[in-house]
């Protein structure tokens, strides 16, 4: 209910913008670049307040831009806080987190205080864009995902050439030399030679320290009760990976330790885990279990099975429980289907 309360009162507050663009029967590119939108609503922990994150085109940098507003649950009092995206309330409510354009250059998370001085900290000094902020239960750190350089072997045609250009000198565009399997995407073009991971940073400031390691990528992840653990989807811990692209499972890693624990085992994706508020539970999105591909317009489940023309996975919510906790580790009993 409070999820589509704000969702409303989002959608009524620019619903100017809308009208604007519906005054003729087709959008135009005039029309897209006063464009406006909304996104990331958060609800305060009191339930009081909305913060949200609203964007627009930058026509003179050709660029997207994106502020910060607050505004009272019932939709009243819409106001700019900041520039910045991506806003997530502290635990207690006192301050948000948020990421913008930092020193010395490119996105960096911020911490502002929700008092009457307003005072901004920023946090991180990043050499690459962070994302998927999430504060851990106590407020006192912050978890976030952030690309890191592959460092396996093998050829390095870019990064071994840039390390032997003189500063300054202008050379001939460094030959691409591709080892990969998903090296390029629509929308996107090339995709970093890079693998996304866990980092955590104090909320205060100060250095970020990696969790994950390897070269398996790991997706947003949710803080246990206790702060001790981190829960995560990521595609399957083998060799040659990427070649298993259509499998995910739910991960958890020590914060301390960085030791890393597989929780699902069933195939196809799993992905999106929530911790519940007493970490009885984790819930999380799944298929149903079988593997559909297409040969010659027919789709064959796990088992080898014909599963007929036009087949489709049924998604799932699916449950984890917790079994036991002893202080150090957390004990699990299976899955189960929760609803689809």
């Amino acid at each position: 209910m409070l999820r589509r309360l704000v969702y409303t009162v989002l959608l009524s507050t620019f619903a100017g913008s809308v009208a604007l663009a519906q005054s003729s029967d087709k959008i135009t590119l005039a029309d897209y670049l006063e464009w406006e939108g909304v996104g990331a609503p958060r609800l305060s922990p009191d339930g009081n307040q909305i913060i949200y994150a609203r964007n627009w085109v930058d026509k003179v940098n050709d660029r997207r831009e994106s502020s910060i507003y607050i505004m009272n649950a019932d939709g009243s009092r819409a106001r700019r806080l900041l520039n910045g995206s991506s806003p997530l309330w502290s635990p207690d409510g006192s301050r948000i987190a948020y990421t913008a354009t930092g020193e010395p250059n490119g996105t960096q998370i911020f911490v502002r205080y929700m008092d009457a001085d307003g005072a901004v900290t920023q946090a991180t000094r990043l050499t690459s864009a962070p994302s998927n902020l999430r504060w851990s239960p106590d407020g006192k750190q912050l978890a976030f995902t952030m690309q890191v350089p592959n460092t396996g072997g093998g050829f390095r045609g870019e990064s071994q050439v840039t390390a032997l250009r003189p500063r300054g000198a202008t050379w001939t565009q460094t030959p691409r030399v591709v080892e990969k399997l998903d090296y390029r995407q629509d929308g996107q073009g090339f995709t970093a030679d890079a693998v996304q991971h866990l980092f955590v940073v104090p909320a205060d400031g100060g250095t970020p320290r990696q969790v994950t390691t390897g070269e398996w990528s790991a997706a947003a992840a949710d803080w246990t009760p206790d702060g001790k653990f981190l829960v995560y989807g990521a595609g399957p811990r083998v060799p040659d990976a990427e070649y298993e692209w259509r499998e995910s499972d739910i991960y958890s890693v020590d914060v301390a330790t960085g030791t890393i624990k597989r929780l699902t085992t069933k195939p196809g994706p799993d992905g999106n885990p929530a911790i519940s508020p007493n970490g009885r539970f984790i819930a999380y999105n799944a298929t149903s279990g079988e593997k559909l591909w297409e040969s010659d317009d027919k789709f064959i489940g796990w088992d080898g099975k014909y599963r007929g023309e036009n087949a489709q996975q049924d998604v799932y919510m699916w449950v984890i429980r917790v079994t036991a906790y002893d202080g150090e580790e957390y004990r699990y009993e299976g899955t189960t289907t929760l609803l689809r």
